[in-house]
């Protein structure tokens, strides 16, 4: 069954239901937010979440990028928060690097599968990073549902979209620029500004829009643990000097992406 997104009658309703009179601060902050998300959360499955934005520290939210990274952390956190103080940190990172998995898998196979994924592959992969299917919660606030069949796939597609986008932005022939600077070569940022892209992203239009907001707000912070120091072998201060190389837009400069092809762009 499908909700049908809701208008501003609706959101306000479901606002002022989530939050009780004495909780006005919070309500507050809801509208806030809503109002900075254009119509994202008029999506009832995405509004679902908004206690979680609200009771994040951040005061508010620059981006879409920001929402989405805040949804995906708050899940992560009830999911560790399951375990042992002692091994938080360590299933936090391998259920973000088990995730990461399954958004290549559903890319891959996305025109025979859709947003699906066998239990035989997420079974394999939670092997692999040694996650316990049994207890993660697959229902109410949980990012990742299981159907009747034994089929996975995430809540939401958006949710997809935007790991999707944030694997493809991470991940940006990050050690041939950064070779190239070490050897004092002519870097790609240099060479046009084109750069070039492991996902054919334009596909899917969420995803895209995602990945060019975070290439023309020059996105150099992450809460999201590390993609590249798995995929890409590099520590903490090559990725940030990579970034910073690939990402020299300047807020008032009105620089703009144009896409080249589907695998690469040209900031202009």
């Amino acid at each position: 069954m499908y909700v049908s997104p809701f208008d501003s009658k609706d959101i306000k309703k479901y606002i002022n239901k989530t939050f009780n009179l004495l909780q006005f601060k919070q309500k507050r902050k809801a509208f806030e937010i809503v109002n900075e998300t254009d119509d994202l959360l008029a999506r009832p499955m995405l509004l679902s979440y908004i206690k979680d934005l609200v009771n994040n520290d951040q005061e508010s939210f620059e981006s879409r990028t920001d929402i989405y990274e805040t949804l995906i952390l708050a899940w992560l956190e009830r999911e560790s928060n399951k375990y042992p103080e002692n091994e938080r940190g360590i299933f936090k990172s391998n259920l973000s690097y088990f995730s990461y998995e399954l958004v290549k898998f559903i890319y891959e196979n996305y025109e025979t599968n859709g947003l699906f994924i066998p239990f035989e592959e997420v079974e394999k992969l939670s092997s692999e990073f040694k996650i316990d299917l049994n207890k993660i919660e697959l229902k109410s606030r949980s990012l990742l549902n299981r159907n009747s069949e034994g089929k996975y796939k995430f809540s939401h597609k958006s949710i997809f979209e935007f790991l999707l986008a944030y694997l493809t932005y991470v991940t940006r022939d990050a050690d041939k620029l950064f070779m190239s600077k070490l050897k004092n070569e002519k870097s790609l940022s240099n060479n046009r500004n084109i750069i070039k892209i492991d996902f054919e992203i334009q596909k899917f239009d969420q995803a895209k829009l995602f990945f060019e907001e975070m290439v023309t707000t020059s996105k150099l912070d992450f809460k999201l643990p590390e993609v590249i120091e798995r995929y890409g072998g590099l520590d903490k201060t090559q990725i940030r000097r990579i970034l910073n190389e690939k990402n020299k837009i300047d807020k008032k400069s009105n620089k703009k992406l144009v896409w080249l092809s589907n695998k690469s762009y040209e900031l202009k």
